[in-house]
């Protein structure tokens, strides 16, 4: 297989202004910005991770902005719990 950082080169990484990286493995997701940042410390990096706890460490591989598919979907949740337990009748 090849290194990310020749995929990153290949997909002209070095002279784009904005990144967005959207894959289903937080690892590859780290790995892929790291690269991306060591190629181009100007571009901004936008990261959407699967959990929460896997954020702190996108950052450090050099994202502007990460998205947790875990907290966002955490809030509908939330709120569809407290549509339901408003509307309910006292027993």
């Amino acid at each position: 297989t090849r290194d990310f950082a020749t995929i990153v080169t290949n997909a002209g990484i070095p002279h784009c202004s904005l990144l967005v990286i959207s894959v289903p493995d937080d690892r590859i997701a780290v790995q892929i910005t790291t690269a991306a940042r060591a190629l181009n410390a100007r571009v901004s990096i936008v990261v959407r991770c699967r959990y929460q706890a896997n954020m702190p460490q996108l950052r450090r591989a050099g994202a502007n902005a990460v998205v947790s598919e875990e907290a966002q979907a955490a809030g509908p949740l939330l709120g569809f719990c407290r549509t339901i337990t408003q509307h309910r009748s006292p027993e």
